[in-house]
């Protein structure tokens, strides 16, 4: 499949613009600036990040078509970390889904959520809608967040942190989420950054370096523990 840059950016820029509050894009003929207030990932990393979404769903498909068609699963990508979440009773499925998604070009780090279990209910997946919804206005009411380096995914319960942010921020936003009814736990998958580079995002560092695979995996909070 030829994904070609111009045509994700359109498709981008018409996700980010049918919210409440539409999302100012600038500079999205050059892919090295930041293209929305608060964002930290370049127009190109966006592109690339929207590519690989894409890309995964096919690739997971081919491991298991039948087993792709009963399942209930999505994908999400932040600066080449790509979350793969949902339910899946195909084992084919689970257990090569690192090897496979680890072959895109993009890719950084690859987490397996995906449950072996029947997918869930409309109630369920409109409980989950309406959690991502809650936190992300929890985000905009904190005072000195910036609320659009997070992207929010909630999978039965389950609620995943994604963003290019600081470790401060990070934690910040896992408490928060935590805190909101509804939420089983909080995993967060985020690529960290330093100070000095938060205050800048059109800078930021192309060298640093994702979690490791152990590390995400590990890094999570039982709402039952706070």
């Amino acid at each position: 499949m030829k994904i070609t840059h111009w045509a994700l950016l359109g498709v981008l820029a018409s996700t980010m613009l049918s919210g409440c509050a539409a999302a100012l894009i600038a500079g999205a003929a050059g892919a090295g600036t930041a293209s929305v207030v608060g964002e930290r990932r370049t127009v190109g990393v966006m592109i690339d990040d929207s590519a690989i979404e894409s890309v995964a769903k096919d690739e997971i498909k081919s491991i298991d078509e039948i087993g792709y068609s009963r399942s209930n699963i999505g994908t999400t990508s932040v600066d080449g970390i790509l979350l793969v979440h949902g339910q899946s009773r195909s084992a084919v499925i689970r257990n090569n889904l690192e090897k496979t998604c680890m072959k895109i070009r993009g890719v950084k780090r690859v987490y397996n959520g995906l449950t072996d279990e029947d997918n869930v209910s409309l109630a369920q997946s409109s409980k989950d809608s309406w959690i991502t919804t809650k936190i992300k206005t929890k985000f905009i009411g904190e005072s000195g967040m910036n609320t659009n380096s997070f992207k929010v995914v909630t999978e039965n319960g389950i609620v995943y942190l994604m963003g290019v942010v600081t470790r401060s921020e990070g934690d910040r936003a896992a408490r928060i989420a935590a805190q909101t009814d509804g939420v089983v736990k909080v995993i967060k998958l985020y690529q960290y950054i330093n100070k000095s580079e938060a205050a800048r995002p059109e800078l930021q560092d192309p060298t640093a370096t994702a979690p490791s695979a152990s590390a995400l995996s590990s890094d999570t909070i039982e709402v039952t523990d706070l």
